[in-house]
């Protein structure tokens, strides 16, 4: 069993695994089931292909047919010349139109109990029928223990990404807006019960500069909380997220720089007030200029994040994370 502290996140995903004989299963059931949903994606696609030569070849058929004999050859066309010259278009098929669900997936949603999906207007009642069996599915999904729900959320974020805009039905924009790995920021503190399991069931999901215990296959518990810290930390806009990063493993990965820091400028921290809000440009030292490792610095420190806790869990995690980002 599990014990998490109610006073904040960093806390909870701290305590560790009291019973340790318990270990979450092999992956392979999960593997296996993704390779048969992504089978069936290429099944379909390779249909689409088909279905998109076929009208092709009879798009080629009706001009060859229908153009007079000549005593001049005819002028060279390009072919979106030729395409955009037919009276019959070629049907789009790089993504697939609201309404038209791909069967697999369908039946799919149907086997979860979730109605509605593809429904380009849905009701308010609807709506909120296909919302309440969405949530049922992603709380599922993130157990850590339904490879079939975790399959099924991942098909349905690749065909919804592979719809253009105008195509989406509401299902579509609800995946796309409401579903959230463990690893992407969330405004709550992060339950320790959920992320540990999640994590240790689907490895490849992993964020940067996480390890595994070579000696139980586990997330290390040190290097999650240093990733969390991030994911809480960051900016919002993601255009500054990539400086913010980097900047931030440029502080960590050197052991006593953060303690350095601290000292020299006396950042105040407050450790019994964790607040983990994004980063603010408009606390830089130099609102025009680059983000520095000072800033980064008194961030931590503002958030409450004591010299203790970055030299034991954050600079070990922000060398690895240094080195996955070199990769």
């Amino acid at each position: 069993m599990m014990e998490t502290n109610s006073k904040g996140f960093l806390e909870g995903v701290k305590v560790k695994q009291r019973d340790s004989a318990t270990q979450p299963p092999t992956n392979v059931s999960f593997e296996l089931t993704e390779v048969k949903i992504q089978n069936q994606e290429l099944l379909v696609k390779l249909q689409d292909t088909t279905d998109t030569l076929q009208e092709l070849q009879g798009l080629l058929k009706e001009l060859l047919t229908t153009s007079a004999p000549s005593a001049e050859p005819p002028a060279r066309k390009s072919y979106a010349d030729t395409v955009t010259s037919s009276k019959r278009p070629v049907t789009a098929r790089s993504s697939r139109p609201g309404g038209k669900p791909t069967h697999f997936l369908a039946s799919r949603l149907a086997e979860a109990g979730i109605s509605y999906y593809y429904s380009a207007e849905p009701s308010e009642e609807q709506r909120a029928t296909l919302e309440a069996g969405l949530h049922r599915l992603f709380d599922k999904a993130r157990s850590g223990n339904n490879e079939r729900s975790f399959s099924l959320v991942k098909a349905l974020c690749r065909e919804a990404h592979g719809t253009d805009t105008e195509h989406k039905t509401s299902g579509q924009k609800l995946v796309l807006s409401h579903w959230r790995n463990p690893n992407s920021p969330t405004s709550f503190p992060d339950s320790n019960q959920l992320i540990n399991p999640y994590f240790t069931r689907y490895p490849k999901t992993l964020p940067k500069g996480v390890r595994l215990d070579p000696r139980t296959g586990d997330p290390v518990f040190n290097d999650i909380v240093a990733s969390r810290l991030l994911a809480h930390l960051r900016p919002v806009l993601p255009m500054l997220r990539v400086e913010f990063s980097v900047t931030m493993a440029a502080l960590f990965s050197q052991p006593g720089e953060y303690r350095k820091l601290v000292l020299e400028y006396n950042l105040k921290i407050s450790p019994s007030t964790k607040k983990y809000l994004p980063f603010d440009t408009t606390s830089k030292a130099d609102p025009a200029g680059s983000i520095t490792p000072v800033d980064i610095a008194r961030h931590y420190a503002s958030n409450g994040i004591s010299v203790e806790e970055v030299e034991s869990v954050v600079e070990p995690w922000a060398r690895e994370y240094a080195k996955s980002r070199q990769e």
